[in-house]
């Protein structure tokens, strides 16, 4: 799979910021056995399983003056 930019974030990072909000994402992670996860950052916010096969591109929008 190929993500167009976002954050990458671990089991780890995830239960160090969570929030009362994250108690579910958590609790998917772990009983899903997901390592990481990817929250887009160029559209709606989407949460998904970041497989160890799956590639993340650097979508950063950078205007050239001519």
């Amino acid at each position: 799979m190929y993500y167009l930019g976002g954050k990458v974030k671990t089991l780890k990072q995830v239960k160090d910021r969570a929030t009362e909000d994250d108690r579910i994402l958590i609790s998917n992670m772990e009983c899903n056995g997901y390592k990481r996860i990817i929250t887009n950052t160029n559209s709606w916010k989407w949460i998904a399983p970041l497989e160890d096969n799956d590639i993340v591109l650097d979508f950063n929008k950078k205007e050239k003056n001519i």
